[in-house]
């Protein structure tokens, strides 16, 4: 096999490892995420926690800012 064809491979690979991830994650109690983020650190080896929380935490953001709110009267500060 060649280097290109192997590189190929992995992609593909990593690619389908993180769709199978993202679905996981789509139905977990968000509660564990950070011990899922300190397994995923720790025994497989790919990426740091804190990233795996940081992506979670954009993507949650994400989510409430595209989501329809409430009006919310905002608050009048004195001086």
């Amino acid at each position: 096999m060649g280097v290109e064809k192997g590189k190929q491979r992995s992609m593909h690979t990593r690619t389908e490892q993180a769709k199978r991830l993202s679905r996981m994650l789509q139905f977990m109690d968000r509660a564990a995420l950070p011990d899922l983020a300190a397994r995923l650190e720790r025994g497989a080896g790919i990426g740091k926690a804190r990233m795996w929380l940081g992506v979670q935490t954009d993507y949650d953001l994400w989510q409430a800012e595209h989501r329809e709110q409430p009006f919310i009267q905002p608050i009048a500060i004195h001086a």
